[in-house]
């Protein structure tokens, strides 16, 4: 097996973990009664899980507000010391009523616009990571799309 071989999987393993780390937190917290989870909390358990393997640097509230993100995300490459990085931002699934949301426009759609602008000035795609919830959350969430049409593209280089 290459290092190549073996760096990816050391990465993947990192993120089965981060999920699991998440899943089993998101478990706990809804069978305690509680009808969503904390954001903060999950994102503090995913990157404590998937590092070493991945590198991270993660924000403050503060830093959240100007930036638009939770974290920025560092892919590095051991052997060529090539990165590709990620800007992250955080997102809960929640029910409301009959309907699942998303709240992409937090703060009349400041933090989109925000996480755009360091996107473009850090030079990094900006990406969502949604925190689902369990199996039994969001056993009721059915997909609407169809996926024999091409995919819906909404990064933009």
């Amino acid at each position: 097996m290459s290092d190549t071989q073996e760096q990816a999987q050391g990465v993947r393993a990192a993120l089965v973990r981060g999920r699991t780390a998440v899943d089993t937190f998101t478990t706990k917290w809804l069978s305690q009664g509680n009808v969503t989870w904390s954001e903060e909390t999950a994102t503090d358990l995913l990157l404590m899980a998937v590092h070493p393997e991945l590198s991270y640097v993660s924000f403050t509230r503060y830093e959240e507000s100007r930036v638009g993100a939770d974290w920025l995300w560092w892919f590095v490459d051991s052997a060529s010391h090539e990165a590709f990085g990620v800007l992250v931002q955080a997102k809960n699934l929640k029910k409301k009523g009959q309907r699942w949301h998303i709240d992409y426009n937090y703060n009349n759609g400041n933090q989109l616009g925000s996480l755009i602008r360091a996107s473009d000035l850090l030079q990094v795609p900006a990406v969502y990571a949604l925190y689902c919830g369990d199996a039994v959350y969001r056993r009721e969430l059915r997909c609407d799309q169809d996926h024999d049409a091409p995919p819906l593209l909404l990064w933009r280089p």
